[in-house]
């Protein structure tokens, strides 16, 4: 299967699962392909948690997962950006680096900031708090 062929089928299901499942898109394509990674065994399970949240300084917080691996006691923290667009995107270093805080300030607001206490009166579908 080429690329193209492969990305065409990938956004046709994420756009179907999301409407059968009453989802978002993200959440859809975050599933669909932690389903990839865990069948090609690159994770060893994946459990959806969604939080999206500003820490300090306003500074954005975003999680759409997570893979605790028992093995080596390490956890993979997943996130998304995924726009559902049909054109290629081509994604920047900048904007690649500012993507890759967004777990990095969720461990940072976790330990250092009380994160669960500041979550404890608002919804949160991570279960984290």
């Amino acid at each position: 299967m080429e690329l193209q062929e492969f990305r065409k089928e990938l956004i046709e299901d994420v756009r179907s699962t999301a409407a059968a499942y009453g989802e978002g898109s993200s959440a859809a394509f975050v599933g669909i392909f932690s389903n990839y990674l865990v069948n090609a065994e690159v994770l060893p399970d994946f459990e959806a948690t969604f939080y999206l949240g500003a820490g300090l300084r306003n500074r954005k917080i975003r999680i759409d997962g997570y893979a605790l691996d028992e093995f080596d006691y390490t956890m993979n923290l997943i996130i998304a950006d995924f726009q559902g667009e049909n054109a290629e995107r081509t994604l920047t270093k900048s904007e690649a680096e500012q993507i890759f805080e967004w777990p990095i300030r969720f461990v940072d607001e976790t330990f250092n900031n009380n994160l669960h206490k500041k979550n404890r009166d608002q919804q949160c579908c991570c279960g984290f708090n």
